[in-house]
C-alpha cells in the first residue's frame, strides 16, 4: 500500500474521533478581554524586564488594521521618540543607531499595548481551539508521523487553550523535517495544517517561500 493510500486510510478511520464541524468564529466580550490581557501581559513578558518597572496599564484603543501602524507610530512619536515612522503602505520604520534603551522597549509596550487591532482576526474562540487541538492530536499528528516526522513539545489540551494556541504540530518538528516538508507542498496537501472550516493563519506561506 503506497504512503499516499495509508495516509488517506488513516484520516478517514479517526475521521470519527473528532468534530467534523467547524464550530462559529467570533469571540464573546468575555472571550476578547481574556485575550487581549493576555496579549498585553505577554508583550510585557517579551521584554524581560522586572516586574517592578512595569508601568501602569494603558487603555485600549481599538483601531482598524490600516490604522493601526500610523497610530503607534504617533504614540511613539508622541513620547518623544521621532526615530519612529509609519508608512503609506500602512508599515511602520524605525531606525536604530544603537540599542534601544529599557525607557524606549517600556514605551514600545505602553504604545503596543494600548491599541487593538478591530476583529477577531489571528484569535479563536474557546470552542474554536478545542476543535484545533483535538484535530493536531488525532489527525495532524498521526498523518505527519506516516511521513516519517515525529512532532516534538506537544502541550496538553489545558496548556493549549489557556495560551490561546500559539502552538502548531508543523513547527515543531525536526529540521530536517520541515525542510523536507517546506520544500515539498504536496506535505500540505495531503496532511491539511488546519481542519476543514477553519481558515489557515498564515501557515501556507512557509512553503511559498521555499
Amino acid at each position: 500500500m503506497g504512503r499516499l493510500l495509508v495516509v488517506a486510510v488513516l484520516l478517514l478511520s479517526l475521521s470519527g474521533c473528532v468534530t467534523t464541524v467547524a464550530p462559529a468564529g467570533g469571540l464573546s466580550a468575555d472571550e476578547r478581554s481574556v485575550i487581549q490581557q493576555f496579549s498585553i501581559d505577554r508583550q510585557w513578558q517579551y521584554l524581560g524586564l522586572p516586574d517592578s518597572e512595569r508601568p501602569p496599564q494603558p487603555q485600549v484603543v481599538v483601531v482598524s488594521r490600516d490604522e493601526y501602524g500610523a497610530a503607534y507610530v504617533s504614540c511613539m512619536n508622541d513620547a518623544g521618540f521621532d526615530n519612529y515612522r509609519a508608512n503609506r503602505n500602512g508599515s511602520v520604520s524605525i531606525s536604530i543607531n544603537e540599542d534601544q534603551t529599557s525607557g524606549e522597549l517600556v514605551q514600545n509596550y505602553l504604545c503596543r499595548a494600548g491599541l487593538w487591532v478591530d476583529g477577531d482576526e489571528g484569535w479563536y474562540n474557546d470552542a474554536q481551539l478545542g476543535y484545533i487541538y483535538d484535530y493536531f492530536e488525532t489527525v495532524l499528528v498521526p498523518c505527519m508521523a506516516t511521513l516519517g516526522a515525529q512532532v516534538n513539545d506537544a502541550p496538553p489540551r489545558t496548556e493549549f487553550l489557556a495560551e490561546h494556541g500559539g502552538w502548531h504540530p508543523y513547527l515543531y518538528v525536526d529540521e530536517d523535517d520541515q525542510e523536507r516538508f517546506f520544500g515539498d507542498r504536496s506535505v500540505l496537501a495531503t496532511c491539511p495544517a488546519v481542519p476543514p472550516g477553519v481558515a489557515d493563519p498564515g501557515l501556507d506561506t512557509l512553503w511559498d517561500r521555499q
